[in-house]
């Protein structure tokens, strides 16, 4: 009976272990503001990876548990700048980046333009691809150009969301 509870409580350190080395592997740099998102763009030479989400959203949170903590996305990390939104309906920033339902993943380049846009869920894979490409694509030296955020062509908001509240 000793022998059981030894090798049980061996087994329950041992998950509890590899729990805390994956939430600490995928706890991603996220910030919570486009200005943010800006300045360390600005300052690391790198794209701004947007996550639209939303409360209510389970892929929201299926993404939230399993893909952005995911040690593969992790490893990653440090390819782009990680703005976490939350998506309310009507919200400027969104709709200037063409967001209308969530999860909704928008790259934003150094130039200040939508790279790439995936909407709805994205798994392990598809986010993995996207980092990676960021890093074949990413010219060194290069900065961001933006005191606003990104602005398709022929939007009309150009002069509407110069100086953006999106937080």
């Amino acid at each position: 009976m000793k022998r059981v509870k030894a090798v049980t409580g061996l087994v329950v350190v041992l998950a509890l272990a590899l729990a805390g080395a994956a939430q600490a592997a995928g706890d991603l740099p996220w910030v919570s503001t486009w200005k943010e998102a800006q300045r360390l763009a600005r300052e690391q030479h790198k794209p701004v990876l947007v996550d639209f989400r939303a409360d209510w959203c389970p892929h929201c949170l299926k993404m939230e548990a399993k893909v952005w903590p995911d040690p593969r996305v992790a490893e990653r990390a440090d390819r782009v700048v990680w703005l976490r939104k939350d998506y309310e309906p009507g919200d400027a920033f969104a709709q200037l980046l063409g967001v209308s339902v969530v999860p909704w993943v928008v790259l934003v380049g150094e130039d200040g333009k939508v790279v790439r846009s995936l909407r709805g869920f994205q798994g392990v894979t598809q986010i993995r691809e996207l980092l990676d490409g960021v890093a074949e694509r990413a010219p060194q030296g290069s900065s961001i150009t933006a005191a606003a955020p990104p602005t398709p062509p022929g939007t009309g908001k150009e002069r509407e969301l110069a100086n953006p509240t999106a937080k």
